[in-house]
């Protein structure tokens, strides 16, 4: 790996030249670069061919580097602040366009969802010229009953589940492909627990993508919805909830 290619080298803190050497020889025999940080303003940069030193940087601002004593102590640079990483990188040659961080595409998604929602609740004007016809509101906002839950709100292709014994009641609410298609205009769950939620009410279970409800439930039984436990599956692109079921009296 050289400078000036897209992927990020490794940032080490090391006390000296020295150690920098010995923590190489031992853990880092690979083929990926690394940039060391070292006290008195001086790095080293080193790829598998050898390594070379490089001319000073102004790394006052990191206590870390003038703090380090402990011979042969090694510590990832995460917590360094970016400024000094971009000084010591364009120094060894690389681009600053490894740091940028891509944008995330909630925002997008957001907007795709608030059309899923309109396109699902909402009626599309006729044509001018032609007669309206009547459209029958969409199967999803009428109340169902299913498993004992009532259903107020369920957009197509949500399916979900409900489990209910003496001391517990949980739910179990799964995206299908289609949907999941629909409300975000791509494929795959890389971005499933970014985009979904959930609200939890005593009585009231609300599934929701980029704060779209897509699922609004009433509970056939009150719960203790700040005991309950939730796990978000982005594999399964799956939302399961749990909780203790309340008694009459502390309902």
């Amino acid at each position: 790996m050289n400078p000036g290619s897209n992927a990020k080298p490794f940032f080490l803190l090391m006390p000296n030249y020295f150690c920098a050497k010995d923590f190489y020889d031992d853990a880092l025999a690979s083929s990926k670069s690394v940039l060391y940080l070292c006290p008195r303003k001086r790095y080293f940069y080193w790829t598998p061919k050898g390594l070379r030193k490089r001319s000073k940087v102004d790394v006052e601002s990191c206590p870390e580097v003038a703090s380090l004593e402990t011979p042969g102590m090694a510590d990832y640079l995460d917590d360094i602040d970016e400024e000094t990483k971009l000084k010591v990188a364009a120094e060894a040659g690389y681009p600053q366009s490894i740091f940028e961080k891509p944008k995330k595409g909630l925002d997008e998604a957001a907007i795709r969802a608030a059309a899923a929602e309109d396109w699902f609740s909402t009626k599309a004007p006729a044509p001018r010229g032609r007669e309206t016809e009547p459209v029958p509101e969409p199967a999803e906002e009428a109340p169902l009953r299913k498993d004992g839950g009532n259903v107020l709100k369920c957009l197509e292709g949500l399916d979900w589940e409900l489990i209910e014994d003496e001391e517990s009641l949980a739910v179990n609410v799964t995206f299908s492909d289609s949907l999941w298609f629909r409300l975000c205009g791509v494929t795959g769950y890389s971005a499933f627990k970014e985009a979904v939620s959930f609200e939890l009410a005593e009585q009231q279970l609300r599934v929701l993508h980029a704060g779209s409800v897509v699922l609004d439930l009433q509970l056939p039984s009150p719960v203790d919805a700040p005991g309950a436990s939730a796990s978000v599956s982005s594999r399964k692109m799956r939302v399961a909830v749990k909780a203790r079921k309340l008694s009459k009296k502390s309902s």
